[in-house]
């Protein structure tokens, strides 16, 4: 039994003495292939007859089994005595391989890739060795359990190879790292770790604002493919590469590797959806561009997961098509970033130099003469598109001076592109900003709600042929906000039943995860007040101010003041001379908040009030 080997990276082969012994006919391929994948765990002969002959499989086809495995008994031992087991044994619960690792290639793999991927820092050069030996297993096989095996292994050669680029960075070989990680990006599309380490070994190679720009495609795809955000080790590495902090950046590159999404799944070109007036406004703005020669500015406005950096990059598809160049600088939350740190990001290509290595002044009046004269020049030769994402979390010198430069109007076709999130409360520098941005006659594209039919199309983008019921569902329960309803498109592609109630019941909708986090982080940036007067509000069907006021108890002034703060942070929409929430989650995540005992006693003081103010009607009638 010594010389025979088991290979099943490509088509599934049985070697003995280095001869391959031929196995002519396909079943029997499938149900070696099934004894390997098991690896010496039994197979029940139900179970592998399901698998091979499918679920139609009657009683007559255990014996069809029987004769596949004694064929390939005789083919693998062909000495063998009648009645002996051999290589492929006969135990009470089923059928198994007894091979040795050392005997099968796939075995083998996973011994040796589970042991250095157990290593605190595996050696680089083993780990390449190691994964020189890939092909796609089971070759042409396609029975679940092989399949299963095959999902395993592809997903352990992915850690593999994150330990190698892992290994090349902590040798400092930082563009050998990067050229492997930028292969393994375009196979792993939403593999976090992938995309992590690429940023990371750019950043390491001095190329921070490449490092930044590649998170920012990897949470655009994430948003566009799958409705979700980035995880939160992500996001951290994302803020270790602004602050510069190496300390935080080499503990990544010891923790142990983590699969977190299946790979292979590869980026459709983005579709937008809903929003052709607001392109036509785009589109008109660049043409002014080039027909007067001069500098014009757009500001896009939506509240959180409108869609406005789909929009932006769809803009600027169309801006590449006219033969623009586009250079993007991006805020980041919670000043992470030094001052400027946007226009630092837009002039580096200009310059040729690392944003990084920019030195921004302090004060944003004393480099508008630079920046503009570098726009002017730039755009002399080609025309140019500057985008400046996400001016709610710009810093007041970033503001000020994306205002001096629209203000002057540079007579050379430059088209200035802001975006900002409606859904929070600006502070006194953001007014600002946009009051001189209006007055410099920019353009305000609003990238609000979809339409139903949009909502249609967008949910047959990801689900295929569904019925009409479910996009009236889906657009009662979200408002039109694209992201929440990607994100349902997500919960309902995982499995669940479109028509299910738990689901899509308005009354009571079930929230993902994802709208659950944008939406508690929009109400606990609101002022303490607003967001307890909110919560309160979600056991009313009505919310009546003078009603409101009365249920928790304070100044009618007062409540209006915090109703207009919800109302400007996209929360509640105006219905007459009442408030609404602006769709069910919104109302079912505020109302999350609430402890049940709580949300009892606020229905029943809520009706009480109602019954109240029925009966005033009715006496003053």
């Amino acid at each position: 039994m010594g010389g025979v080997r088991f290979v099943a990276f490509g088509h599934v082969r049985v070697l003995i003495d280095a001869d391959e012994v031929p196995i002519s006919r396909s079943r029997e391929r499938q149900v070696l292939a099934c004894l390997l994948a098991s690896r010496g765990v039994p197979v029940s002969a139900h179970r592998l007859a399901t698998d091979v002959w499918g679920a139609d499989a009657g009683a007559s086809t255990l014996g069809l089994l029987q004769v596949a495995i004694s064929r390939l008994r005789s083919l693998l031992d062909p000495g063998r005595s009648r009645g002996a087991n051999g290589l492929i044994v006969s135990t009470p619960s089923g059928y198994l391989l007894d091979a040795v690792a050392a005997s099968v290639d796939l075995w083998g793999f996973e011994d040796g890739a589970a042991r250095l991927l157990a290593q605190r820092e595996p050696d680089a050069a083993e780990c390449a060795a190691l994964a020189a030996r890939w092909l796609p297993p089971y070759a042409g096989i396609d029975v679940a359990g092989p399949r299963r095996h095959a999902d395993r292994l592809t997903d352990l050669y992915a850690d593999l190879r994150l330990a190698h680029a892992k290994a090349l960075l902590r040798g400092g070989k930082w563009s050998e790292a990067v050229r492997l990680l930028r292969a393994m990006a375009e196979e792993y599309c939403f593999r976090e770790p992938v995309w992590c380490l690429l940023a990371l070994a750019q950043y390491r190679d001095g190329r921070q604002a490449d490092a930044l720009a590649t998170l920012r495609h990897l949470r655009l795809t994430m948003a566009e493919e799958l409705g979700v955000h980035p995880t939160l080790a992500t996001e951290s590495v994302e803020e270790a590469i602004l602050r510069h902090d190496d300390e935080a950046l080499h503990g990544y590159l010891t923790e142990p590797s983590a699969v977190l999404l299946t790979p292979g799944r590869r980026v459709r070109e983005p579709v937008l959806f809903g929003r052709d007036a607001q392109l036509a406004q785009g589109a008109e703005a660049l043409d002014g561009c080039l027909g007067d020669r001069s500098a014009r500015a757009v500001l896009v406005e939506g509240e959180a997961g409108s869609g406005k950096t789909a929009y932006l990059d769809a803009l600027t598809r169309l801006a590449v098509e006219r033969g623009f160049r586009v250079v993007r600088g991006q805020n980041h939350p919670g000043r992470l970033a030094p001052p400027l740190w946007p226009w630092a990001e837009v002039v580096a290509p200009l310059t040729g130099e690392p944003a990084e290595r920019h030195e921004p002044p302090k004060r944003p009046a004393t480099s508008a003469g630079s920046v503009l004269t570098l726009l002017r020049e730039a755009a002399g030769a080609t025309p140019l598109l500057v985008a400046i994402e996400d001016l709610h979390w710009a810093d007041a010198a970033t503001l000020q001076l994306l205002a001096l430069v629209a203000r002057t109007r540079v007579p050379a076709p430059i088209l200035l592109v802001a975006t900002r999130r409606t859904s929070v409360v600006p502070g006194p520098a953001l007014l600002e900003c946009v009051a001189q941005l209006s007055r410099s006659g920019a353009a305000h594209i609003k990238v609000d709600a979809l339409p139903k039919e949009a909502v249609a199309e967008l949910l047959g983008s990801r689900l295929g042929p569904h019925f009409a019921e479910l996009d009236d569902a889906v657009a009662e329960l979200t408002g039109g906000n694209p992201f929440f309803v990607l994100q349902y498109a997500a919960l309902l592609a995982a499995g669940a039943d479109p028509g299910h109630d738990a689901a899509l019941n308005p009354a009571d909708p079930h929230l993902p995860e994802g709208i659950r986090d944008v939406l508690r982080e929009r109400l606990h940036g609101l002022p303490a007040s607003v967001a307890s007067l909110l919560v309160a509000a979600s056991v009313m069907d009505v919310i009546a101010p003078e009603s409101l006021a009365q249920l928790v108890g304070r100044p009618l002034d007062e409540v209006l003041v915090d109703l207009d703060v919800a109302l400007s942070a996209g929360l509640l929409v105006e219905d007459g001379v009442n408030y609404a929430f602006a769709h069910a989650v919104a109302r079912k995540c505020v109302s999350s908040e609430l402890s049940a005992a709580r949300r009892v006693r606020l229905h029943e003081r809520a009706g009480r009030l109602m019954r109240a103010a029925r009966n005033l009607d009715r006496i003053a009638d």
